[in-house]
């Protein structure tokens, strides 16, 4: 996948979601989902990652390693579990207004790249796959 295609996916994802929820009353957010997790909670994580990226993205261009990839604190698990714990008493606004907003940063961050892959590394190297 080539950065246009990259931002085109990120964006009709966004877009379908965004969708999605636009009339979705804000008890409904509250009601289980998946699991343990609320809709809202489904939204705040996907802002969280949408934050994430934009942040990654940045330290890679910076030329710094964002965090520690060996870190078991770091892993996807902890990332999520974390994240979910702590967006736990967030009000459905509040989660709307996040997700909202966070997806900006995270596709210009996409948009901005040297095209060489670096992204795509990191990811890997994030998913344990190599890279980095």
């Amino acid at each position: 996948m080539d950065k246009a295609e990259l931002i085109h996916t990120m964006r009709e994802a966004y877009h379908r979601v965004a969708g999605a929820i636009e009339h979705v009353p804000d008890e409904r957010l509250l009601e289980p989902a998946m699991d343990d997790w609320t809709g809202k909670d489904l939204l705040a994580h996907m802002a969280w990652w949408h934050d994430h990226s934009a942040r990654v993205i940045e330290g890679l261009r910076a030329g710094r390693q964002p965090y520690d990839v060996n870190d078991p604190a770091n892993s996807t698990d902890a990332l999520n579990e974390r994240t979910h714990r702590e967006h736990l008493d967030d009000p459905p606004e509040l989660t709307r207004r996040a997700f909202d907003e966070s997806f900006k940063p995270a596709a210009g961050g996409a948009r901005a790249g040297n095209g060489r892959g670096a992204v795509r590394r990191r990811s890997l190297a994030v998913a344990g796959r190599g890279g980095a």
